[in-house]
Formats: C-alpha cells, sequence, structure tokens
C-alpha cells in the first residue's frame, strides 16, 4: 500500500505515522504485542503509547534524508582556473576540496 502525507497529519483511516517515519522503531513479539520507540524529539527512546496522527518531527523513510541528498547530488563546477564548467560527481568534488565543504551547504 502506497499513501503520500502532507504536512505530517495522517487520515483518520490510514495507520499511525511512526509506521513510516525513520524516527521509529516498532518491535512485535510472537503474541503480538507492539512496542512503539520515538528518537524524533529526544536523545533517549521513548515509547509511544497511542495512535500517532500529527507530528512535527515526522521524517518519511520513504524519502532521502538531506544527508543522502548532499552524498548523491551532483556539483555545478563555475569558471575555476581554465578548468571546464559542468556537473562533476559529488565523490570527485570531496577528493578535491574536503568533506566540510559540501556538508556546510
Amino acid at each position: 500500500m502506497h499513501f503520500k502525507i502532507f504536512s505530517a497529519t495522517a487520515r483518520s483511516d490510514d495507520k499511525d505515522l511512526c509506521r513510516s517515519c525513520r524516527e521509529s522503531h516498532i518491535f512485535r513479539t510472537d503474541a503480538g504485542k507492539e512496542t512503539v520507540l520515538c528518537e524524533a524529539v529526544y536523545s533517549t527512546p521513548f515509547q509511544i503509547l497511542g495512535k500517532v496522527t500529527q507530528c512535527n518531527r515526522y521524517k518519511d523513510a520513504n524519502t532521502p534524508s538531506l544527508h543522502d541528498m548532499k552524498n548523491t547530488a551532483w556539483v555545478l563546477r563555475t569558471n575555476s582556473s581554465g578548468l571546464a564548467m559542468g556537473f562533476i560527481q559529488n565523490k570527485e568534488y570531496r577528493s578535491k576540496h574536503g568533506d566540510d565543504e559540501l556538508d556546510n551547504l
């Protein structure tokens, strides 16, 4: 089943947001008991006791994180000491300029 969440609000007939959040950890036992832990707000995970329908810290696990996008992005090289202008791979840029420069974007 695929569904799209806008403004991190689940419809009443959908499952709770924790099921598709990258910050949640869901554990199920053989007996069917389920425990949901959330790391979105505090550094120590806390247990969620009910169905979450709104969350301002929701991070969709089905979309890449900012860190992932920065690591896969191509870099546009502008006029730089006679080198051809155009796109270069992120890996090539990081090897020449270091990791920190792109991480500050």
